[in-house]
C-alpha cells in the first residue's frame, strides 16, 4: 500500500474514484466540488491523501491550511475501506498530513467526528476533544486546546476590519465558534450556538452551513479579521420567501468594537438586494445582544420559534428596524 498526495484541481478520473469511495464511506454524495476542483486555492492550501491497494482506493484524508494564517489547519475526509480497517491506514495518512502541516508552520488543527472508533484512534494520536463540541483539536506543543484558544485571541491587537465572506473561513471559523461565548445564539441563520449552552456540531462542516445559506443568491456573510489574519467575527444575512432579510452577527468578546460594522455590512447587502426590511431572532435570555441591536435602531416585534439548545428550549425574540 502506498500513500500519494494530490493537490487540486484533481483529475476527472480521480474525482470520480473519490466521489464513489466517499459515497460508500459517508452514505451521501460528496458536495464539496469547489475544493476538489481547485476553486478555493486563492484562500486555502489543499492536500488530498489517497491510499491504494492493488490499484483500488482503500483510504483517504484531506488537509486544509488557510493561506493567511498557516498556523491553523483542518483534517477531513478521513475514511478507510471497511475491508481494510485495523491496518493502520487512517493513522498513516493522518501522520503524513501532520508532517506536511508542521512543515508549513502549523500549530493547531481541527477535525470533527462522532464515530466512537475514530475517537479512540484520534485520542491515541494525541487529539483532544473540545468541550461541548464534536470538534477535536491537536495542538503542536504543550498547550491544551483551551489554552491555545485563549492565547490565540489574547495575543492579538483589538482592531479588526470587515470584508466579504470567503472560503478562508472554512478553517478560520473553528477557533471563533469553539471559544465559549456569553451569548447563547451566535448565529441564528446557520444555527450555531455558544458552547457554554449547547453542543457545537461540527468543525470543518460548519462552513457548508454558510454555503447552503447562500443558495440561489439569497444569502451572504461578512467576516472581520485582524491584521494577522485571525477571524474575530461573522455576520450573516438571508432573504426569506416573503422578501424580508434575517440578519445576525457575533464577535469574539475581545473584539466587540467591530460588531456594529459587521451588522451594517449585512444590512447594506439587504438594502442592495431590495429586501423589504431587516429583522433578527435572538434568545430571550441574551440581554446584551438585545441591547446592542436596540442601540442601532432595532425594536421588539413579538416572538418567534423556540431555539433548541439540546437540553432545553429557549424562547426567541424578534426585533426589526
Amino acid at each position: 500500500m502506498e500513500i500519494t498526495t494530490h493537490i487540486p484541481p484533481l483529475s476527472e478520473s480521480l474525482v470520480d474514484e473519490l466521489s464513489d469511495f466517499w459515497f460508500t464511506a459517508f452514505g451521501e454524495p460528496y458536495d464539496d466540488q469547489a475544493g476538489i476542483r481547485g476553486e478555493e486555492l486563492e484562500y486555502n492550501k489543499d492536500f488530498f491523501y489517497v491510499t491504494r491497494r492493488n490499484g483500488k482506493v482503500v483510504g483517504t484524508a484531506r488537509l486544509i491550511v488557510p493561506r493567511e494564517i498557516p498556523i491553523l489547519g483542518g483534517l477531513g475526509e478521513v475514511a478507510t475501506d471497511p475491508g481494510h480497517r485495523r491496518l493502520g491506514i487512517g493513522s498513516a495518512m493522518s501522520a503524513k498530513a501532520e508532517e506536511d502541516f508542521k512543515s508549513m508552520g502549523g500549530k493547531a488543527w481541527f477535525l470533527g467526528t462522532i464515530n466512537p472508533n475514530a475517537m479512540r484512534v484520534y485520542s491515541r494520536l494525541g487529539w483532544k476533544r473540545l468541550a461541548w463540541s464534536i470538534a477535536w483539536a491537536q495542538i503542536i506543543g504543550d498547550e491544551s486546546p483551551e489554552e491555545f484558544l485563549i492565547d490565540y485571541f489574547r495575543s492579538e491587537p483589538g482592531d479588526s476590519s470587515v470584508r466579504p465572506g470567503s472560503p478562508l473561513e472554512r478553517v478560520t471559523m473553528v477557533p471563533l465558534f469553539a471559544t465559549p461565548h456569553d451569548w447563547q445564539i451566535l448565529d441564528s441563520n446557520t444555527a450555531i450556538f455558544s458552547t457554554r449552552y449547547a453542543m457545537l456540531r461540527g468543525a470543518l462542516l460548519l462552513y457548508p452551513r454558510f454555503e447552503k445559506m447562500c443558495k440561489d443568491n439569497r444569502g451572504t456573510w461578512f467576516a472581520s479579521y485582524t491584521k494577522n489574519g485571525k477571524l474575530t467575527g461573522i455576520s450573516t444575512a438571508h432573504i426569506d420567501e416573503t422578501g424580508y432579510c434575517k440578519i445576525d452577527a457575533v464577535a469574539h468578546s475581545r473584539f466587540m468594537s467591530v460588531w456594529p460594522d459587521l451588522v451594517k455590512s449585512v444590512m447594506q447587502w439587504a438594502s442592495d438586494k431590495s429586501a423589504k426590511n431587516c429583522y433578527v431572532l435572538l434568545s430571550q435570555e441574551d440581554e446584551e445582544k438585545k441591547s446592542l441591536f436596540q442601540k442601532i435602531g432595532f425594536h421588539y416585534q413579538g416572538t418567534g420559534s423556540d431555539f433548541d439548545l439540546g437540553d432545553r428550549s429557549v424562547t426567541s425574540v424578534k426585533m426589526v428596524i
